[in-house]
């Protein structure tokens, strides 16, 4: 039993040995190192048992290993490897190959789990190419190395024709390769490899010279590599191909680098810059160039690079530009073609530019730069910038001014330093330049203009004395044009206005003018199409912040304007193109804004949008930021001669709206007859939300027909504006009054009383198209010390339903209260007037019988008389005194205010007090005979908190803007016309405004209200008119006590 233990421990000890040698050979069998016995594939070969070894404990396989390389010298060598192995390879991963530093290598490897296993040499067969059937591919190549080959001369390998069959471990095709090495002693020698390989040939890459420069010992040297898979395709000479050194650097006059070149370029070359050309090129150049151009400095570049294909004249190759002593610049070219590597190393070019002992030997070397254009302050003045001149820059001494202007201001830079170039009779020439600076968003650029001055001088340092800049002026593009949806041109006008016109349009201003403007309008049309107008122009004033938008005609025609402004125009325009007017247009969109929509029209000559069968897919069109609200469709039907036709426009749309309708008539001739005939054309507009929405049938939707108009007047009967009394009572109604208000409408009547704060008392009537109401009757009253007002809507469902004035029994006296019938109704003003006029009527003290008036319906709660008492600081008194019938009765005996009225703000501040109150009597008819209230002083110089209003108002003589909307919606305007605006938090309005002069109102609402009130339009309206008569800009500050009610359905 001991003895069994003992022969199991002996085998479980027992070494694990393999078999461990390696040899080297080239491609063409030269042994390289190694012994050649270990090639061999006996086992029981003497040598080969004799180099067995105990493998380590972790060692328990044994390998035997091939590896082939390409190395970069050219030659191809096999080393074959015996050995002990720590891991099993699989022979998925028997194989690696790949490339490193310019050489190829393969490497595979195959393993055993017994002693001395490893004494065949199946691994070749890993090495080999298959052909179709399985069997080792067979291919003819010749074979020889210059470097090893016995008795090999180079020629003989140039061009051998020694053809042998390839083994079946390196049949994947045939290789050919050249190694030329530079000695130092500048012999060059050259190496010749041809043979089998053992490496896949590249099928894109066959019979392509692959060229490696490398360095051996301090010495540059270049391979190329060849590689074909057909028989003996490998014979004759492989050229290889030309090594030039290929860098850049480039620099400005002062010797600032410019972009990423390599400064080494310029006399420090190494082997680093040394590059492969590609094949055919039997040249290496030297370029240098030197520009004088747009941005005032000279700038230069040196290029050392390959040659071209095209055999030059090696001679120096030189072209020379000078556009009107504007650009200048120079290009040489030195080719070179040495049996050296890289013989473009020196700087024999720059001899094309200068000679020792040029034009100059020094100039001043400096830059300078100001904001200011008169400055005289320069740089070149100090002795100490005085530089001697490089051998390509001593033609003449330059200085250039350059000035810009931008956005962020005027700027104005001097350069001075070494010319490689003269201008005309060295006299300074002035231009102006554009170029384009890409942007975020722009890869192409913006366009952007300076104004350049340059001059040369040839004597040392004789670029001191700068002639006078520049002086600098305004410049904006100037023109209009009117385009409709399609950008089609609308009257007159030049397209190219649109964006981006062209520089015949480009103007010096005025002196006063030192704005320029760009101001967009779109006009909803009444034939339904949305045209668009563009004015480029100078201007002395900066564009309003705010658009105005119009809706004066209610639903027939619709404005928006929006205007803006740039002053960096010292150099040239800055209004060409659409982006920041067009941006007012997208800020002011609120919600969803569109991308795209169809763009089409059908008249009867033409059915691009497929008549009232929805759009045509190839009539989509991108939106503008101006017209990015929705989209919008339009469909007319016209009725002439009692025949219709139908018109659609589609397009994207600047406004937002619900469907409605609206009926105009026109006349037109008979041509036989020359009678005259009244024809009719119904137009119905409607936008949606969503990219390409505007697809659905066009129709004609008939609905209610409303009448439509509006009026203001004061107490004493005057109409106010443009409108009509005749909307009041409809006693002759104008067909042109009367709309089709599309599907789904209501008529609206409309009736707002005020009280203002001068003492007078003004009605708004309004016949208009509406949505449906929640409510068909809707009552809001609101009461400061400085007004009163009350505003009524009163919604119905009919034809032409709003035709009477039943509204007005919302304002009669209540049930059992008796009416005032007859009062005394006149106006007199004294404030702002320089001359009044004698109080005829007696209206101060005590009214004549001739101003009795028959009080309407809407004021029979009694009479009134309201008065403005003005001191100046001198204690002088003016009157404002209005006595009427009142829509108002006052719970106090007498409701007093104050206002501070600053006027001549702009100039010299003129500032005085306004006692404001207002008195109501209900004892009898013609009861307001008394005098007015006197002056009442105020509680203290400041308002008690919060009790104070601030309105500001400011006046121009220009057209008025008028606009109007629904009681569902609100209006806001601006434009340069007299604006009023109004901060008290329970007051707004979305009402039009009513003015017989300049007048556009803009309020703003602090606090959310159920109904938006239209009652600030009257008091804002007195509030303007006043300053008006003063003259000048004015800010009126307020006391007052505020209350307000809603009464819903009050009838």
């Amino acid at each position: 039993m001991r003895l069994k233990f003992f022969v199991v421990l002996i085998y479980k000890t027992s070494a694990f040995t393999c078999y461990n040698c390696n040899v080297k050979y080239d491609h063409n069998g030269n042994l390289i190192e190694g012994s050649d016995s270990c090639w061999s594939t006996n086992a029981t070969d003497i040598e080969l048992i004799g180099k067995e070894i105990q493998c380590q404990e972790s060692y328990n396989h044994c390998k035997t290993e091939v590896a082939v390389e390409w190395e970069s010298s050219g030659e191809q060598t096999i080393n074959f490897i015996r050995g002990c192995s720590s891991t099993n390879i699989l022979e998925e991963d028997a194989c690696f190959d790949g490339t490193l530093s310019g050489n190829n290598y393969r490497d595979c490897k195959v393993t055993c789990d017994s002693s001395n296993c490893n004494d065949d040499s199946e691994v070749l067969k890993l090495l080999g190419k298959a052909d179709e059937d399985g069997n080792p591919a067979e291919i003819t190549c010749a074979q020889c190395s210059s470097l090893r080959d016995a008795n090999s001369t180079e020629d003989y390998c140039k061009n051998s024709e020694n053809y042998e069959s390839c083994p079946a471990y390196a049949n994947h095709g045939c290789f050919n390769a050249h190694e030329i090495i530079d000695i130092k002693t500048e012999e060059i020698s050259e190496e010749y490899f041809k043979g089998c390989s053992f490496f896949e040939i590249n099928e894109e890459t066959i019979n392509e010279n692959k060229c490696n420069v490398f360095t051996i010992n301090g010495d540059v040297a270049q391979t190329c590599k060849n590689e074909c898979n057909e028989d003996e395709c490998n014979s004759g000479p492989l050229e290889n191909t030309k090594i030039c050194n290929v860098c850049e650097i480039a620099f400005d006059h002062y010797g600032n680098q410019l972009s990423i070149g390599d400064p080494d370029c310029w006399d420090k070359l190494s082997t680093r810059h040394l590059q492969t050309c590609r094949e055919g090129v039997t040249t290496c150049i030297t370029e240098f160039d030197a520009v004088w151009g747009f941005n005032g400095k000279q700038e230069f570049a040196l290029r050392r690079g390959c040659g071209p294909l095209e055999n030059p004249t090696l001679a120096g190759d030189c072209l020379t530009a000078n556009a009107n002593s504007q650009f200048h610049a120079r290009q040489c070219i030195d080719y070179c073609e040495n049996e050296g590597l890289a013989c473009n190393s020196d700087l024999e070019v720059l001899n094309e530019f200068g000679s020792e002992g040029g034009a100059v030997d020094s100039c001043r070397v400096c830059n300078s730069t100001t904001d200011d254009p008169e400055s005289v302050n320069d740089c070149s003045v100090d002795t100490e910038t005085s530089n001697k001149c490089p051998l390509f820059a001593n033609a003449a001494c330059f200085s250039s001014i350059v000035q810009e202007d931008t956005l962020m201001g005027f700027e104005q830079i001097t350069h001075h330093g070494c010319s490689a170039f003269r201008t005309t009779k060295d006299e300074q020439v002035c231009f102006k330049a554009e170029y384009e600076t890409p942007s975020f968003g722009n890869p192409s650029g913006e366009t952007e203009t300076n104004k350049v001055c340059k001059e040369t001088c040839q004597d040392n340092d004789c670029n001191i004395n700068l002639s006078k800049p520049v002086v600098a002026e305004h410049y904006c593009y100037v023109c209009e044009v009117r385009v409709n949806h399609l950008n089609q041109t609308v009257g007159l006008g030049d397209f190219h206005c649109l964006d981006d016109p062209p520089s015949i349009y480009e103007l010096e201003c005025p002196e006063t003018q030192t704005y320029c403007k760009t101001e967009l309008e779109v006009d909803w049309m009444p034939n339904g199409d949305q045209e668009t107008t563009v004015r480029r122009s100078c201007s002395e004033t900066p564009a309003p912040t705010l658009c105005t938008i119009g809706n004066p005609y209610g639903s027939i025609f619709q404005i928006k304007d929006c205007a803006s402004t740039c002053t960096n125009n010292l150099i040239s325009g800055c209004n060409n193109d659409l982006m920041e007017v067009g941006q007012k247009f997208a800020d002011e969109v609120t919600g969803e804004q569109v991308q795209s929509c169809f763009n089409c029209e059908t008249h009867p000559d033409q059915d691009d949008c497929r008549l009232e069968q929805g759009a045509d897919d190839e009539n989509v069109s991108s939106c503008p930021l101006y017209a990015n609200a929705g989209c919008f469709t339009s469909a007319s039907r016209i009725r002439e001669n009692q025949e219709d036709e139908l018109d659609i426009i589609r397009g994207c749309s600047t406004f937002r709206g619900n469907y409605n309708c609206y009926d105009q008539n026109f006349i037109s001739w008979d041509d036989e007859s020359d009678e005259q005939i009244n024809n009719k054309y119904t137009t119905c507009k409607e936008t949606c939300s969503g990219d390409n929405c505007n697809s659905e049938k066009a129709l004609i939707k008939s609905g209610n027909s409303c009448h439509v108009c509006r009026v203001v007047m004061d107490h004493n009967g005057n109409v106010i504006g443009t409108g009509s009394e005749d909307c009041l009572y409809l006693d002759q109604v104008a067909e042109y009054d009367i709309v089709d208000c599309g599907e789904e409408s209501s008529c609206a009547t409309h009736m707002e009383i005020a009280w203002l704060p001068f003492g007078q008392q003004e009605i708004l009537v309004e016949r208009k198209c509406d949505v449906p109401n929640g409510s068909d009757n809707l009552c809001t009253e609101r009461t400061t010390n400085g007004w009163l007002e009350k505003d009524c809507w009163e919604h119905c469902y009919e034809d032409l339903c709003n035709d009477d004035l039943d509204i007005a029994k919302n304002f009669i006296p209540a049930e059992g209260t008796v009416p005032v019938t007859e009062c005394y109704s006149c106006s007199y003003e004294q404030i702002g007037t320089n001359n009044p006029l004698d109080d005829e009527l007696g209206c101060l003290e005590n009214p004549i019988e001739s101003t009795k008036q028959d009080c309407p319906i809407w004021a029979q709660l009694g009479c009134f008389v309201g008065d403005g008492v003005q001191k100046d600081l001198e204690n002088n008194l003016s009157v404002n005194v209005h006595r009427g019938c009142s829509s108002f009765i006052l719970e106090e005996e007498q409701l007093c205010g104050s206002l501070t009225l600053d006027t001549n703000v702009t100039e010299e501040v003129e500032r005085s007090r306004i006692s404001v109150c207002k008195v109501t009597c209900t004892d009898a008819d013609d009861c307001n005979t008394f005098r007015y209230p006197d002056w009442v002083e105020p509680p203290g110089n400041e308002c008690p908190p919060g009790l104070c209003e601030q309105t500001t108002t400011t006046t121009s003589s220009t057209q008025p803007t008028i606009s109007s909307s629904s009681s569902t919606e609100s209006t806001v305007s601006s434009s340069e016309s007299s604006t009023v605006s109004s901060t008290e938090s329970t007051m707004s309005s979305s009402s039009s405004q009513s003015s017989s002069e300049s007048t556009t109102i803009n309020t703003e609402k602090e606090e959310d209200e159920d109904e938006t009130d239209v009652g600030l339009i009257l008091g804002a309206t007195a509030l303007a008119l006043t300053v008006t008569a003063i003259g000048g800009a004015g800010v009126f500050f307020f006391c007052n006590r505020k209350s307000s009610k809603t009464n819903p359905d009050k009838i």
